[in-house]
């Protein structure tokens, strides 16, 4: 075990006495080792026990379920009837911006709960919010598939990140910079990718020499051909866990080659956290069926038969802040019943064919992520939904559909003047504009903060025992910085 593992698992332990009961991540990755290798009817039951807590809660503890789970018979005097689960019904990105309120759970107070959004790739993100076991039960899960596939923690580990909020609050300061260290991850912007630029993260990769990669499809996609175009080589990387597309065996096939690695296809979103992976025999997606009950549903409502396509419907099992049950997501996947060779007994998802994100291209050549458009325009009071169309090299249209307001004044069939909200409008596509230029600032090394004070709080076991050798190493990479130890 390296020194970094114990040190980050004592902080995790820590963590927990702030974000309460059933907030530790240490406890909860001991469950999951416990049912890796269960047997089914074992597993089932669990499921069971864990539906039938949140169905209690839903309907003691939120508005909007006490309701639903009535009027659809699911609760009756107490009782969990889930014969009749698939009468509730399903909820929908709609409902959960309407009725966000009456979806939160009455004893939130005793809870740390926090704010949250989707990625937005409808178009249309939706905030909500999730609690510290949620939390707890997000990083364990992530923790497991990682063991699953080899990478420990403390591990060299690189995050091909496309997301604000990785890249932003995930590099920037002091305090993001320790936990990278201790983390021993490397941050690479994936939002603008020109030539230089990859030429530069393929550098920067292999003096790292990581032994896993957790990228979006598209951005590994785009390096890894980048690679192979330039005939450049890669140094030999274990795993490359992609997400946020769609995986497809040419997009697999050329990873691997360019990134001299072996691709794992993971899927979740962020208001479920992470819901399937491929373990080592690439069979199918393992289904994280402590964290989510997964349905695959027709065009009627009923559940696929095995090796036929249709809708995800996920019920979170972790998060009492704001139960999420029967969630039409929005992607599709294949429904399957075999069983994986590996000896973990969990179901299997065969594939998922979700929504695929794209990037846009630059006269340059340089390729810009569509997601930071999306980001751009996340709620805007006068926009409903849009879509972001390239109609050459130095033009995009943006189609938006408003909420009932006017962007332009008319008098008959001219324009006579833009409205206030048209002048909001206006500026935020000035920014838009702006801000791709600012990528290219933000896709160079991050920026070099070196000096400062860093405050750690800690017991004085830790002090004496744990810390010194990360203590040491952290002084030789960042002598400018002053150290203050409070036990």
């Amino acid at each position: 075990m390296n020194w970094r593992s114990s040190i980050l698992r004592a902080i995790q332990g820590f963590e927990s006495l702030w974000f309460g009961q059933g907030a530790n991540v240490n406890r909860c990755y001991r469950e999951l080792l416990r049912l890796e290798f269960a047997e089914r009817p074992e597993i089932q039951t669990y499921v069971q026990d864990q539906l039938i807590d949140l169905l209690r809660h839903s309907a003691q503890h939120v508005p909007y379920y006490r309701d639903v789970l009535k009027a659809s018979g699911v609760i009756r005097d107490g009782f969990v009837d889930l014969d009749r689960f698939t009468d509730i019904p399903p909820l929908t990105k709609e409902i959960m911006r309407s009725r966000s309120a009456d979806l939160q759970s009455d004893d939130t107070l005793t809870r740390r709960v926090y704010r949250n959004t989707s990625s937005g790739s409808t178009g249309v993100p939706v905030e909500f919010f999730q609690d510290g076991a949620y939390r707890a039960w997000n990083r364990a899960t992530r923790l497991f598939f990682n063991h699953v596939l080899g990478k420990e923690i403390g591990e060299r580990e690189v995050l091909l990140a496309g997301s604000d909020r990785d890249l932003v609050k995930g590099s920037i300061g002091l305090t993001a910079k320790t936990r990278n260290f201790l983390s021993n991850r490397l941050l690479v912007n994936s939002n603008l990718m020109s030539p230089e630029i990859m030429q530069a993260h393929v550098t920067r990769i292999n003096r790292f020499r990581p032994v896993a990669i957790f990228a979006y499809v598209e951005s590994a996609y785009e390096l890894a051909r980048f690679v192979e175009t330039n005939a450049l080589e890669v140094c030999s990387i274990p795993a490359t866990i992609v997400t946020g597309g769609t995986l497809t065996d040419p997009f697999k096939e050329t990873i691997e080659r360019g990134l001299n690695t072996k691709v794992y296809n993971q899927y979740g979103s962020r208001e479920v956290g992470p819901v399937a992976c491929e373990c080592p025999q690439r069979r199918g997606l393992h289904v994280f069926e402590w964290a989510s009950y997964v349905e695959i549903l027709d065009d009627r409502g009923r559940e696929v038969a095995p090796g036929e396509t249709g809708e995800l419907c996920i019920t979170l099992l972790t998060n009492r802040a704001m139960p999420i049950i029967r969630y039409r997501i929005g992607d599709r996947a294949v429904a399957s019943d075999e069983v994986c060779s590996c000896g973990r007994n969990t179901r299997l998802l065969k594939a998922v064919t979700g929504r695929t994100k794209e990037h846009f291209v630059r006269r340059d050549g340089s390729l810009l992520n569509s997601s930071y458009f999306v980001r751009l325009l996340w709620y805007r009071p006068w926009l409903k939904r849009f879509q972001i169309v390239q109609e050459d090299l130095d033009h995009v249209i943006l189609n938006m559909e408003e909420l009932g307001v006017e962007i332009f004044a008319r008098s008959g069939k001219h324009l006579t003047h833009v409205t206030p909200v048209g002048e909001v409008i206006i500026e935020v596509a000035g920014d838009i504009l702006r801000k791709v230029e600012s990528i290219k600032q933000v896709a160079q090394e991050f920026s070099n903060e070196k000096q400062g004070t860093l405050s750690i709080a800690t017991t004085h076991t830790q002090a004496r025992y744990a810390l010194p050798p990360v203590i040491r190493t952290f002084r030789e990479q960042y002598p400018d910085v002053a150290l203050q130890m409070n036990q």
